[in-house]
């Protein structure tokens, strides 16, 4: 039955078993299902035993079963894996209990051990295992597409990528309350996948994890050791709110791209990572672009196992019309171009800038960089960094909000010392704006094309207002130059028709009285001031 033996032994036939064969390094045990149908279980050990290919068209298999009827040399045995592609593509298989009759150190299932089995709709893990982080291997379960809810246990803490790629009725899981990475593709394309029971130990959820699913409200904020959310995590899913933990100081690429429903957004940084760090991300390649964009660039997904009938192909969609509010907890700068073209921001509240101290920044995307001074630290390439007051960048970058034309709602820190260059610039519906108290400086065309900006009192310490900072901001009625600014640029407030009264505070010590003139004139406006 086996390959060659150097000596072979005929064994009293156990109920249900074909054939079996040992010698004193190996065993071998066919072992009779339903339909005529059979499995193999090959090893070096009675107790430690491999289940490693099937035969006919079984329809259910129970491992305490097995593990109750074979014996060897009157041993009993223990089935204490499930070889590599053992099951692939075995479309008769409905019902699989893996609850072992007999206690084993360990348990894995092997890569593909289950792929394609596309009538599995039922499946019990073992729980008889000593040791913890069991091994669920990569693309074990992908293409079940009948499998609709699988409770993990406690006894596998290690979910390799894909292992549930394409359970397409997956509509429930719990994961190891040990599990600390969800690996890439773990649940990628389970459409109906709603439910998950998050680990309190996860540390990092890799890329794709999650995309094409149906998961729709996402509060991770309980899950303070969480630091790491990888590119197209959550891609395509159905999400409308996003909650992340403090903890997180990494996000990767189109972590939440293309979520039409995405509505809320509540994170604890802004870009990747805190501070000047490799592969820094916009908020915009995370969570997209603007809206009516063909999306024909979709990242493939981990690769999974070759389906010879699936010649299914994505057709590039149109990203429909969506309103976004988002809320960031603490920056260390908000970078030029940061929003730039989010047609579908709304409403934005950045509340501090990061307090100067030691950090430890989480990066899967940095490991293969020899110029970092890294470690490992429970599967993630993490780095110590310290931020200093200098680090940290209290301006609102070049064109960070430019063309955010649905944008109505702003709230800056308080101690925002400037506003770069193009800032908000065309953020047409933006109504009313609180100025930070501490700003200083207004660059140019900040504001220009704000077409509904209305008046609003520039703070005390305000000294600089830049060129063309307020062209076409039509609603203004009026300009006050308050005792502290000394510069306004050329044509400030070029087309905004809508003033027609300017006034200078006495204390002022550059626009005096007899300077009027010169406010009143060419330089800043392109019409007649009343007053």
């Amino acid at each position: 039955f086996l390959d060659t033996f150097d000596s072979k032994h005929t064994i009293d036939k156990d109920r249900n078993v074909i054939e079996k064969e040992y010698t004193g390094k190996d065993i071998s045990v066919k072992y009779l299902l339903d339909n005529s149908s059979y499995v193999l279980l090959e090893g070096k050990r009675a107790d430690d035993l491999t289940l490693t290919k099937y035969v006919g068209d079984l329809t259910e298999v129970s491992l305490a079963s097995i593990e109750e009827k074979v014996t060897v040399e009157d041993e009993a045995i223990s089935v204490t894996a499930i070889g590599e592609k053992a099951f692939y593509g075995c479309d008769t298989l409905q019902s699989l209990d893996m609850s072992k009759a007999t206690k084993s150190l360990s348990f894995e299932i092997g890569k593909q051990a289950f792929a394609y089995c596309v009538s599995l709709e039922t499946v019990t893990l073992p729980e008889s295992v000593y040791v913890d982080y069991n091994i669920i291997g990569e693309y074990a379960f992908s293409y079940c597409e009948k499998l609709s809810d699988i409770t993990v246990g406690d006894k596998f803490a290690t979910v390799e990528q894909g292992a549930f790629a394409y359970c397409t009725s997956l509509s429930s899981i719990a994961l190891s309350p040990k599990q600390k990475v969800i690996e890439a593709g773990t649940f990628y394309h389970c459409d109906k996948l709603t439910n998950v029971t998050f680990s309190d130990e996860i540390r990092s959820i890799n890329q794709s994890a999650f995309a094409n699913t149906g998961i729709s409200n996402l509060d991770l904020s309980r899950y303070t050791k969480l630091r790491s959310i990888g590119s197209s995590a959550f891609e395509k899913t159905k999400l409308s709110t996003v909650t992340l933990p403090d903890s997180v100081t990494y996000i990767g690429n189109r972590a939440f791209f293309n979520c039409y429903d995405l509505v809320s957004v509540e994170i604890p940084f802004i870009g990747n990572t805190l501070g000047e760090t490799p592969n820094a991300s916009s908020f915009t390649s995370i969570y997209g672009m603007v809206s009516r964009q063909t999306d024909s660039d979709r990242p493939n997904p981990p690769s999974l196992p070759e389906n010879p009938d699936n010649n299914d192909e994505d057709e590039p969609t149109i990203r429909p019309e969506r309103t976004m509010s988002v809320t960031v907890k603490a920056v260390t700068k908000i970078p030029a171009r940061l929003f730039s073209g989010c047609d579908y921001l709304t409403s934005l509240n950045v509340q501090s800038y990061v307090t100067p101290g030691t950090y430890f920044v989480y990066d899967v995307n940095t490991a293969d960089d020899p110029e970092l001074d890294e470690e490992r630290f429970d599967g993630i390439t993490h780095r110590e960094i310290e931020i200093e007051y200098d680090d940290i960048d209290k301006t609102v970058n070049d064109s960070a909000f430019a063309n955010c034309v649905n944008l109505a709602s702003v709230s800056l820190p308080s101690d925002t010392e400037e506003i770069g260059m193009n800032a908000f610039e065309n953020c047409k519906a933006l109504t009313g704006f609180a100025y930070p108290a501490e700003l200083e400086v207004i660059g140019a065309y900040a504001f220009s094309g704000c077409t509904r900006l209305q008046d609003t009192e520039y703070p005390a310490e305000l000294r600089t207002i830049g060129s063309y900072a307020f062209k076409n901001c039509k609603a203004l009625t009026k300009v006050t130059i308050g005792e502290k600014i000394t510069e306004v640029g050329e044509k400030a407030y070029s087309g905004c028709t809508g003033i027609q009264t300017v006034n200078v505070a006495k204390a002022n010590g550059v626009f005096t009285e007899k300077e009027e003139g010169y406010i009143y004139s060419q330089h800043l406006f392109d019409h007649t001031i009343s007053e």
